[in-house]
């Protein structure tokens, strides 16, 4: 489930940092660094990177495949199952249904989602989509950038508690689910894991006076009883979190199986105390072959942007500059046998260096390649957003889309609406549009309004 390598992850808790560095072998998970930074939100930037700083030469941080975590009260997640028709149009329609959640029109979200499962019988998917607050994310990335940190993926929480099982000695479950309660002061999170791909969470404000075991199961049959995939029972009960060794004791004596999850975590080196399980969870998931935890709410054009300066260029530059050095020193000596062997033996045993600098050479001319072509795709993303938002804004509150399918400078637009008609001047006045054609109109007999098929060619965008 797990790919070898190192990560590292940073839960950002309301009053520290939580910082794991973590390796994967072949055969072993080991906790290589751990360290809790108190008070982070009260200390100026400048102290902040002092310790920052400490954390990374002692390798409680590392710069690679970092991920940061974000409370289960600052991400919405949800499961969406949709028809399999729209996957020819999914992303417009994930982006309608983040719109729904959206809080404001003035309060944009960051999002992104993974198909959880494809069901070619019912001809349904299953999705998983995770959004939250542009400023609320920018405020985070700004700080951690400030600190010289660039996370590679921003995710939930929640799904690191869900992918942490991956090391757990039991593992995922495999028939009943399990339940993971993270206990802090004044919150309790629940994640119910039904499987390696699918969980659900809730988190809870409780206060200390009412945090005992009988008022957390009532508030867990009750989240249990809400959820659209039925258990009969539940399998295991795991504790973690800075208050979940106390709960530990009460839960036990309702339920057998009910057990600390840091104790039963497969992994070396350090002690792993409970208020680490999050964050290793997090770097579990920069290392995990699961879909679900390929969630990312970094903008993909951020993830471009923000990634660490690579040396690949002045590497290439120096092994050339060395290359010609050679050269250079072979025409010199060339007159002379007896220095021409030895300049053929330093050309042999530079040529594996000038072939890796070749390939290397190779590699970033692809890459250019593809971030060309995704500011090109983004270009075309940009047009068909000014498009649905036109449409969103223009089309009267009885009107209601079918399907939307933008391709070749062409919108072609499917809905019902009660005077069809109407739409066309509409569609007209508006300036991303260069003709407006109606195709047909037929009226629905179930629905009682006008079916419509219109045509419309798009402006071109500079």
């Amino acid at each position: 489930m797990l790919n070898m390598g190192t990560a590292a992850g940073i839960q950002i808790l309301p009053d520290k940092l939580v910082l794991v560095n973590v390796r994967k072998g072949f055969r072993d998970f080991t906790v290589k660094q751990a360290a809790v930074l108190e008070d982070f939100r009260e200390s100026s930037v400048a102290e902040m990177k002092g310790r920052l700083r400490q954390q990374i030469e002692e390798g409680a941080v590392s710069r690679d495949k970092l991920v940061l975590g974000l409370p289960a009260e600052e991400v919405t997640l949800r499961l969406i199952e949709l028809p399999i028709e729209v996957e020819e149009n999914l992303e417009q329609v994930v982006r309608f249904q983040v719109e729904k959640f959206e809080p404001s029109e003035e309060e944009s979200s960051y999002y992104d989602y993974v198909i959880l499962s494809r069901d070619e019988g019912q001809k349904k998917i299953v999705l998983q989509i995770a959004m939250v607050r542009q400023s609320l994310l920018d405020g985070y990335l700004s700080l951690l950038k400030d600190l010289g940190l660039y996370p590679t993926a921003v995710r939930l929480s929640s799904l690191a508690l869900h992918h942490v099982l991956a090391l757990n000695k039991n593992g995922f479950p495999k028939k009943e689910p399990v339940v993971i309660l993270d206990v802090n002061p004044g919150t309790v999170e629940i994640v119910i894991v039904v499987s390696a791909e699918r969980c659900f969470a809730e988190k809870l404000d409780v206060p200390a006076e009412n945090l005992n075991a009988d008022a957390i199961i009532r508030e867990l049959y009750d989240f249990v009883s809400g959820l659209p995939v039925k258990t009969e029972s539940i399998a295991r009960i795991y504790t973690t979190g800075a208050l979940g060794g106390e709960l530990l004791g009460e839960l036990r004596q309702r339920f057998s199986d009910c057990e600390s999850l840091a104790d039963k975590l497969k992994v070396k080196g350090q002690v792993v105390r409970p208020e680490l399980v999050t964050a290793i969870g997090l770097a579990a998931t920069a290392l995990s072959k699961s879909r679900s935890a390929k969630i990312n709410l970094i903008p993909p054009e951020q993830r471009v942007i923000e990634r660490k300066p690579s040396v690949i260029p002045t590497l290439v530059l120096v092994v050339l500059f060395l290359v010609i050095a050679v050269s250079a020193a072979t025409r010199e000596y060339k007159q002379s046998s007896k220095f021409a062997g030895q300049i053929d033996a330093e050309v042999q045993k530079l040529q594996p260096r000038v072939n890796e600098v070749l390939t290397l050479k190779k590699q970033v001319e692809e890459k250019q390649k593809e971030l060309e072509e995704i500011r090109t795709l983004m270009r075309g993303e940009q047009q068909v957003l000014n498009v649905m938002k036109d449409l969103t804004e223009r089309l009267p509150d009885d009107t209601y889309l079918q399907s939307l399918n933008i391709e070749r400078g062409q919108a072609i637009i499917f809905g019902f609406s009660n005077s069809a008609g109407a739409l066309i001047p509409a569609l007209r006045a508006s300036n991303h549009y260069k003709s407006v054609l109606p195709k047909y109109t037929t009226k629905d007999p179930i629905t009682k309004k006008e079916k419509f098929n219109i045509e419309a060619a798009l402006k071109t965008e500079d």
